[in-house]
This record gives C-alpha cells, sequence and structure tokens, in this order.
C-alpha cells in the first residue's frame, strides 16, 4: 500500500459486512410466504430496471418512476459529490440497504476528491516547472536565430554581440536539448531510487536530485573557465545584471530584450521560489510541500510575479528621461498596467472570491489588449493603412505575407511568448534606413610597417 494514498482506499471489509447484512435479511424474507415481487439481487442493488431501454442516460418519465434508487450529483464544501437516494418505499430490512448505499457513497465520494485533488496538483505542478518552460524558450530562440541568418538580420550587431562569438541556432539547441536531457535524466533517477528497495531508507536523498540539478546548471552558468560558451554566458549574466540595476544603467537593446524574454518566464522564477521554500523550510524531509500556508512565500508569490514587469518599466522610466521620449512614457505604462493586471490575477488565485475575479478580468483585458496593440503596431511596425503592403509595412524582408498575419494572430492568442523575429527585423530595417549599420569604415590608408613587410 502506498502511504501517500492510504486516505484513499475504500474500506471493503465494512461494506462487505452491510451486505452480507442485507442478503441475511433478504434469504429470510424470500422464505416467508408473503413475497409480493421477486427480484434478483444484482438487480434489487443496482437500479437499473430499465435494461429494455435503448438510451439508459435519458430514460423516460415511466423508468424513472421504476427505479428504486437515484444518484444526483451534489455540491459541499466547495466539492462535487454524489448522494444515494431511495425512490420507493424499502421493504423489511431498508434500513441495511439505506446504510450500505451510504457507506458505499461515502467511500466512493473519498476515492473521487481524493483523485481530484491529486490532477489538480499534478497540473499546478506542470505548470510551474522551471526547466520545462526555459528549455522550450531556449528551443523557440534557435528557430528565430535560424530565421534570422536566412533572412540576414544581422543580429550580433543589434544585440552588440562580439563578431564570432554569437550562438548559432545549432549551439542553441545542443544547449536546449543538454539541459532537456540533464531534467529528464533526473526525473528517471528519481523515479527509479523510489522503486528500488535498497533506497527506501534514503527517500529524504532522492529528493535532492532536482536541486542538484539546479545547482549544476547555477555551477555552469557562472563558470569561469573557457568552456561550454563562455563569452555568452558572461554576455547573459552581464545583461541580466543590466536589468537588475535598471534605474541605474544606461539602457540598450539587449538589455531591454533581455527582460522582454523574463517576462515571459514568471512561472520559471517562481519555481525558483518553490526550490527555496521546499529545501530550505526541510519540506523534503518530510516529502509534503506546505508552501502555499507560509505567509512568507506567499508575499514572495506576489512579488517574484511582477519583477520582470518592474525591471521594463524602470527601464522605459530611464529612456524617458534621457530622451525625452513621450513614446517611453506610454511604454511604461503599458508594463505599469500589467503589472497590476498581474497582482490581482495573483490574488485571485490565492483569495478566490468573485470580486478579484471581476477586478483581475478587467485589468488583465486591458493590458492584454494595450501589449497587444504595441506589440504589432509600435514594436512590429505593422496595421499601417498607407503601406504598400496592405496593413504591413513598406519594407519587409520574409518574401511571404501570410508569415506576418499569421505572426499577428498567434501574438494574440499566445500573449506570454515574444515572437523576437518581427521585433528584430524591425530593428534591422531601422538600422539601415538611418545608416546605423555600421560601426567604423574603413579607410583606404597604408601604413609604412605594412610597406615593409610587404617588400621583405
Amino acid at each position: 500500500m502506498v502511504p501517500e494514498w492510504q486516505e484513499a482506499f475504500m474500506n471493503y471489509d465494512n461494506l462487505k459486512t452491510l451486505l452480507k447484512e442485507v442478503r441475511r435479511i433478504k434469504q429470510r424474507n424470500k422464505q416467508n410466504a408473503g413475497v409480493n415481487r421477486a427480484m434478483t439481487l444484482c438487480r434489487a442493488f443496482s437500479g437499473l430496471v430499465q435494461g429494455q431501454n435503448n438510451n439508459p442516460i435519458s430514460p423516460s418519465k415511466k423508468d424513472i418512476e421504476s427505479q428504486y434508487i437515484l444518484v444526483n450529483s451534489v455540491t459541499e464544501n466547495g466539492f462535487e459529490s454524489y448522494e444515494t437516494t431511495f425512490l420507493q418505499v424499502a421493504e423489511e430490512g431498508g434500513e441495511c440497504e439505506q446504510e450500505y448505499f451510504r457507506k458505499l457513497d461515502e467511500e466512493f465520494n473519498k476515492v473521487e476528491k481524493f483523485s481530484r485533488t491529486k490532477v489538480k496538483e499534478a497540473i499546478a505542478e506542470a505548470e510551474s516547472d522551471l526547466f520545462a518552460f526555459i528549455v522550450l524558450h531556449m528551443l523557440m530562440y534557435a528557430v528565430n536565430v535560424y530565421f534570422w541568418r536566412r533572412c540576414r538580420v544581422n543580429y550580433p550587431f543589434i544585440f552588440n554581440i562580439e563578431q564570432g562569438t554569437e550562438l548559432g541556432y545549432r549551439e542553441v539547441l545542443l544547449v536546449s536539448f543538454g539541459l532537456a536531457t540533464f531534467a529528464l535524466t533526473s526525473v528517471l533517477s528519481n523515479l527509479d531510487m523510489e522503486m528500488d528497495p535498497k533506497i527506501k531508507e534514503y527517500k529524504a536523498l532522492t529528493e535532492l536530485l532536482p536541486l542538484g540539478l539546479v545547482l549544476l546548471v547555477i555551477v555552469i552558468l557562472i563558470c569561469p573557465f573557457n568552456i561550454i560558451f563562455r563569452s555568452s554566458r558572461f554576455f547573459f549574466l552581464a545583461s541580466l545584471f543590466h536589468c537588475i540595476a535598471a534605474p541605474l544603467h544606461k539602457v540598450t537593446l539587449q538589455d531591454f530584450f533581455m527582460a522582454d524574454q523574463l517576462t515571459s518566464q514568471v512561472q520559471a522564477i517562481r519555481s525558483l521560489g518553490i526550490y527555496i521554500c521546499y529545501y530550505g523550510w526541510g519540506d523534503f524531509k518530510r516529502r509534503r510541500n506546505t508552501c502555499h500556508s507560509d505567509d512568507v512565500y506567499n508575499t514572495f508569490y506576489f512579488i517574484v510575479a511582477v519583477i520582470p514587469y518592474w525591471f521594463r518599466f524602470l527601464q522605459c522610466l530611464r529612456r524617458l528621461y534621457e530622451e525625452k521620449d513621450p513614446m517611453q512614457g506610454y511604454n511604461g505604462l503599458k508594463y505599469f498596467v500589467t503589472i497590476i493586471a498581474i497582482s490581482t490575477r495573483t490574488a485571485c488565485t490565492l483569495y478566490r472570491g468573485f470580486r478579484w475575479k471581476l477586478i483581475s478580468g478587467i485589468f488583465s483585458a486591458i493590458a492584454t489588449i494595450y501589449g497587444t496593440y504595441w506589440d504589432l503596431v509600435v514594436d512590429w511596425g505593422l496595421l499601417q493603412r498607407q503601406s504598400r503592403n496592405r496593413w504591413l509595412r513598406d519594407k519587409l524582408l520574409v518574401p511571404r505575407k501570410s508569415v506576418y498575419f499569421s505572426a499577428m494572430i498567434l501574438n494574440v492568442l499566445l500573449r506570454f511568448d515574444w515572437l523576437q523575429t518581427v521585433l528584430l527585423e524591425n530593428e534591422h530595417l531601422n538600422n539601415v534606413g538611418k545608416y546605423r549599420a555600421f560601426k567604423s569604415v574603413p579607410l583606404p590608408f597604408s601604413y609604412c610597417e605594412d610597406e615593409e613587410e610587404h617588400d621583405d
């Protein structure tokens, strides 16, 4: 018997005892001469007396009246359960039948409630998985890099990456698949150790495998040695530091691009909080997650959801102060509305209630409409009615216009995932149009040292 499932097991011994009592009373009544109706034991307990009906799901009024029991769905304490009602007057010994069905209802409802609770916990754990979102994000970034190169978008220049150190789509795929392999190995190792009877005494150690994987990734990320794409790792850490120091550091494209990517990884960042709570509070020893019952964790759960959007808000304020561009103020307002929407949505998740649901719905709708318009019109430069390409822009790098319309539709449907390809393409065209595509121009000057070496 699995200890965690013990509370959901049905008490068959009690049910068998009641069933034997009912059968004993039935046998005693059959021996009497005044039996008015003959019915098999199976028919008496099932209540399914409509065997000739081809549509048992929607029985007729006559069939309902001929039934002996009716199973109703009731809601109690927020959980849906089932209750059996006798429709006909019970004969002698009917109290035992009623007691049997009452106990049967309790056992079935116990199993169903346990099953629904575990399913919800599994779904919530899957939604907050740390590595799944990161791996998916890296796979999509690899797709972006592939199309940037194919469409000749100069993304190393846009991101201010040192020439020759940028990662191609193959390298990004290698890193993402490597991370996915480590995560899958951790899961399979945990399952294997759980099923091995020789390691039952070390169950607490098996819970340390996910923590070990997180620490391994952090160590690789900050490793100072020239291995595993050091220049790209340090570029990532530098951009991350610039996001944290947004109001104190000049904002460049790679900085707010990084902050935009972090807004798509809110669940992954929250998972780090779960790791801190689960392992820091010692829950892994008891193998029970009590984080949501802790006030400190709930406060952290609120704050961590808005951190990426707060970075972008501060970056917009910094650019508004430096450039005096009102568009940066409108952009900052977009992220401020998003912060309110995220906060109300988190409150709705933690505290429930119709009022929180209404408030979060209103602000979420405003933030979605605002963000979608900004993505399509400002960041992507699309939806221009006077353009040569209807509802797009004058210059397009991708020859098929359907790609842009598909991207617009997907952006509306998948607001949590930025389609960086179109944003980078628009930035590339702006650089070319405003003569920002070169940092230095080589001049045809020759030096004496070069001429002497050439003569030698």
